[in-house]
């Protein structure tokens, strides 16, 4: 116990716990900005004074819209194998909830890529009125969730807190010692 009374051991236990109560605090105050940025791609996010909807919301969205294209687009013979599988991808990391946003966004853009293909192919074939009707308003649904995504404000919300707290001085060094990951883009 005489060791306790030591003026060096002393300091150096004082040492010890100011910089482990530093790195706890900033471990518990950045984590909790990095929660709550991400938990805007799944609940929307207030930024620029406005409550953007989730980024989550609408993949659904296109989802959903992808599927009724699929209906149709086989209904005329078009090939949705590729689409089918991009969206069953996308559906697998969506029933997940928090699946991680850069797979998420890997799988969003396969996914474009292939209903793309479907959607200009399905737009040179004859539609009767119910299908166009149809194929009409999953297109729209589907072109709004993406413009939605777009202006969602997600990553504009990343890269305020990436730029600004996250990479400023001293808590760019005390994130890493601490173990604080900035969130993910979607991108």
């Amino acid at each position: 116990m005489g060791i306790l009374k030591n003026k060096t051991v002393a300091i150096i236990i004082a040492v010890i716990l100011v910089i482990a109560s530093t790195l706890l605090a900033t471990h518990v105050k950045l984590g909790n900005k990095v929660n709550e940025i991400t938990e805007g791609f799944y609940n929307g996010i207030n930024y620029d004074g406005y409550l953007h909807p989730s980024v989550f919301t609408q993949l659904k969205n296109i989802s959903s819209s992808c599927l009724g294209i699929s209906t149709i687009a086989m209904e005329y013979g078009i090939d949705t194998t590729a689409l089918n599988s991009a969206r069953s991808h996308l559906e697998t990391n969506l029933d997940g909830k928090v699946g991680n946003i850069k797979e998420l966004y890997a799988n969003y853009t396969e996914l474009r890529t292939v209903a793309t293909q479907v959607i200009n192919e399905l737009k040179t074939k004859t539609l009767n009125d119910r299908d166009q009707a149809g194929f009409s308003q999953y297109q729209t649904n589907y072109d709004g969730a993406i413009a939605t995504i777009e202006s969602s404000g997600y990553n504009e919300s990343v890269s305020s807190f990436i730029n600004g707290p996250y990479h400023s001085f001293p808590a760019n060094i005390l994130a890493k010692l601490s173990g604080v990951k900035a969130p993910a883009y979607f991108a």
